[in-house]
């Protein structure tokens, strides 16, 4: 899982690296390379100290010896059933009200003060295996890496925009156009070129949230059959149905914006993943 997630990191920045080199030539693209990754990298920290992540080691007593359990559990399954080692993943606790478990990163996970005192063991490992399966795949990390990528995007067409009112401007002043009805030409010009650009700007961003949501809802089935995979999914559906809910639907931005699935699909996949583990394991006892 690691090795195809790291392929997938390399080809995003081969193809950032080709675009930024294209457009800013070789010393400015490659340093605004090494701030996008930069960036990537540092994020999951900045994000863990933003939310005032507390480390497996520095919780009360309780909370360390279950968190502790969990942990242990969820690195020999890992190993037994997908021959997997996250003994390099930390565990935090973010001091919230909210139920609810992330992944930062490749190297942190985190569930909320609340799920952890109020879950049972069970129903939280089964959550966590879910995060595990995030982590493992670094979709925080690939992300964070896509945005940054767009961010810049963006940034790009705001300073053509820039470029175009300069020339336009020193245009109008060499040819000395300064009665009414040339400012009125300057002024429909400006404004149509402002018009494109931020048309462009709007079309990219559309673009990126369509596409980031769809494979944000296709990562949330991977993790979620990823905890069937290592034995939770009864607990995981428990979770889903209790905690978690339907997602109120108004509007088709609803739909294509949506980084999660609705819940009763996710429910319906675990159980024929559940179904389908079930056969092979009557098909094949003794693997």
């Amino acid at each position: 899982m690691r090795l195809k997630a790291m392929f997938k990191i390399f080809l995003l920045l081969m193809i950032d690296a080709f675009v930024l080199i294209a457009l800013f030539g070789y010393i400015l693209g490659g340093l605004i390379l090494l701030g996008i990754f930069l960036y990537t990298w540092l994020g999951e920290y900045v994000s863990l100290k933003s939310d005032q992540a507390v480390k497996l080691q520095y919780l009360n007593p309780f909370e360390q010896e279950k968190l502790s359990r969990i942990r242990q559990a969820l690195i020999r399954h890992t190993r037994e059933k997908k021959d997997s080692n996250i003994e390099n993943i930390q565990f935090y606790v973010i001091p919230t009200e909210e139920i609810n478990a992330y992944s930062y990163g490749p190297h942190s996970i985190a569930v909320t003060s609340q799920l952890l005192q109020t879950s049972d063991e069970l129903t939280l490992t089964a959550v966590l295996a879910h995060e595990v399966s995030h982590s493992l795949n670094y979709d925080a990390f690939i992300s964070r890496l896509i945005f940054a990528s767009i961010v810049c995007l963006v940034a790009f067409f705001s300073l053509v925009h820039a470029f175009f009112l300069f020339i336009i401007l020193i245009v109008f002043l060499l040819l000395d156009q300064t009665d009414i009805l040339d400012l009125i030409i300057f002024k429909c010009i400006t404004t149509i070129v402002r018009w494109c650009i931020h048309a462009i700007q709007y079309i990219i961003y559309f673009i990126y949230r369509i596409i980031e949501s769809a494979i944000s809802r296709k990562c949330e089935y991977r993790a979620d059959h990823y905890a069937v995979e290592l034995g939770y999914g009864y607990q995981l559906s428990y979770f889903l149905q209790m905690y978690v809910g339907n997602y109120p639907v108004h509007r088709l931005s609803d739909l294509l914006y949506s980084s999660h699935p609705q819940t009763d699909k996710r429910i319906a996949r675990i159980e024929e993943a559940q179904k389908q583990i079930s056969n092979t394991m009557i098909l094949h006892p003794f693997f």
